[in-house]
């Protein structure tokens, strides 16, 4: 063989060369991704993202897809409507099995429960991604539900020898795990989740702060339990009339419990509260609401096997300059910087939430001081971070 020119060598040595080390390929799975929202939804997106700008091909395959046209990933559908209940399980082994040919030169990260449910079972009839590696990125509350009944016990551990990597968002989750799993050193990794850039926007919209007639107090959250919006509003309850008037809560989120909604609703109606329920905000409008409200709070509480094994949305509100107060529970303590850009109170006690917000009422330099401090602490998270750690 002989080459005319110099070119022409350097052309055919790439392609030997990509022949011989072909590219990495990230094959993410996941019953929760955009349109669909959630916490889980959100990691998957910004890992995927995270790992193109790594130079590896992405394939996502993910529960009720929606248009991939303008992704740098590619993006398939797993045929299922993306719950946690048998059907959707069933499916997702179903989809496992017929994709058995694809996984052989992928890393394969299962990053959610949906996918990890259907791989504890399906490895029970032989069905498991055969991979170069495999990750699963474990978010707290799934933790717990493996842990409920010994079948699932068993089911997780025995998965948990086919797993390369054990990917956590926070040490609380990793100490979650340990209580009731097994798992070497060297198989877990702690790397936290990041805010979002929205609009592909490096830098968050600048605050436009001004004197107004009320202050805003912002959960962005879905309505449920868990979340904690009624301790906010028994804490604002206990705030004095003239404080409580010059302060208006806005609740952003899907409604996924209505009868919470309507507690939530009956409460504020019989205490005087001036409480707006915004409804699902969509991502674009993020960032504008952020920089309207002038405090962050969600206060998470325990409900049923459900914990807030980190919490990405404080972050989020951190970037665009929002002092937060939140509980002391689960993984927040690793999102915040307790006494610097948040307030951590006692889930038990509505008297100190109270007073925290109080305190960043009254005291605009506070507010200022603490959302100064929270921009700075939220550089300090990438996903770049996670892609480098579990797949490099």
């Amino acid at each position: 063989m002989s080459f005319s020119t110099l070119e022409e060598l350097v052309v055919c040595a790439v392609v030997v060369l990509l022949t011989l080390h072909p590219m990495n390929t990230i094959h993410l799975l996941t019953h929760e991704f955009p349109p669909r929202r959630g916490g889980a939804g959100v990691v998957a997106e910004q890992i995927a993202l995270a790992a193109v700008a790594q130079d590896f091909r992405v394939r996502v395959s993910a529960s009720r897809v929606g248009d991939s046209q303008h992704q740098p990933y590619e993006l398939d559908s797993i045929p299922n409507r993306g719950t946690l209940g048998w059907s959707c399980r069933m499916k997702t082994i179903k989809f496992l099995k017929d994709n058995a040919g694809q996984w052989q030169d992928s890393i394969v990260h299962l990053v959610e429960p949906g996918p990890i449910l259907a791989c504890m079972y399906g490895q029970l009839v032989g069905i498991l991604p055969k991979s170069k590696r495999l990750v699963l990125t474990l978010h707290g509350s799934e933790i717990l539900r493996f842990a409920q009944w010994p079948h699932t016990r068993l089911l997780f551990q025995r998965l948990l020898g086919s797993v390369d990597i054990v990917h956590f968002l926070s040490n609380a989750c990793r100490e979650l795990f340990l209580r009731h799993f097994d798992a070497p050193d060297r198989q877990m990794q702690v790397i936290p989740g990041a805010a979002r850039q929205f609009h592909g926007d490096p830098q968050p919209p600048v605050r436009q702060d001004a004197v107004k007639e009320k202050l805003v107090c912002l959960t962005v959250a879905r309505v449920h339990p868990r979340k904690g919006q009624l301790a906010c509003l028994e804490a604002m309850a206990r705030l004095p009339e003239e404080v409580r008037n010059g302060l208006e809560y806005w609740i952003a989120g899907p409604v996924v419990n209505q009868r919470y909604q309507q507690k939530l609703e009956h409460f504020a109606q019989e205490n005087h509260l001036h409480v707006q329920f915004l409804g699902e905000v969509a991502d674009a409008e993020l960032p504008a609401l952020f920089c309207a409200a002038d405090i962050f709070a969600m206060s998470s509480v325990g409900h049923r096997r459900s914990i807030e094994g980190f919490g990405l949305v404080y972050l989020e509100a951190a970037a665009h300059g929002l002092p937060i107060v939140a509980h002391r529970i689960g993984g927040v303590s690793e999102a915040v910087m307790d006494g610097v850009n948040a307030t951590l109170c006692d889930p038990e006690n509505r008297e100190t939430l109270a007073v925290a917000i109080w305190d960043l009422v009254r005291d605009p330099q506070v507010r200022i001081r603490m959302g100064t401090a929270g921009q700075a602490f939220a550089k300090q998270f990438s996903w770049r971070r996670i892609a480098e750690g579990l797949y490099c």
